[in-house]
């Protein structure tokens, strides 16, 4: 998934913005489809002009069911977000499945320190 999105809010340039977002995700079948590798990632830069601000509800967020599973609904926000998922699913018996999984993510105001 590429995305490119340009906002401009107020029509006066003073929140005005550009972002772009870069997203994977695979899923790896293993034994006869009863046992599945999911790998996630997602990367959105804000591209801001100077003098120029994300109004907050526009801000990328983490947090919740979707992204870092451990942390309430839009726990962590700014202007720039990194998130790497890994996922391991198994059929217990039909209708039951179990998963582990990992989820890391960042946010920043910067893109220098979109890092782990």
């Amino acid at each position: 998934m590429l995305s490119a999105e340009h906002y401009d809010g107020r029509g006066d340039g003073r929140s005005a913005f550009n972002r772009y977002e870069a997203g994977l995700q695979q899923h790896i079948s293993l034994l006869r489809n009863r046992r599945v590798i999911a790998l996630r990632g997602l990367i959105s830069i804000t591209d801001t002009g100077a003098n120029t601000e994300v109004p907050f509800c526009l801000q990328r967020t983490l947090g919740g069911p979707d992204d870092l599973r451990g942390f309430r609904r839009f726990r962590f926000r700014d202007r720039h977000l990194l998130l790497l998922q890994a996922e391991y699913r198994w059929e217990i018996f039909t209708a039951v499945d179990g998963a582990l999984f990992y989820d890391a993510g960042k946010v920043a105001s910067r893109r220098e320190d979109l890092d782990f």
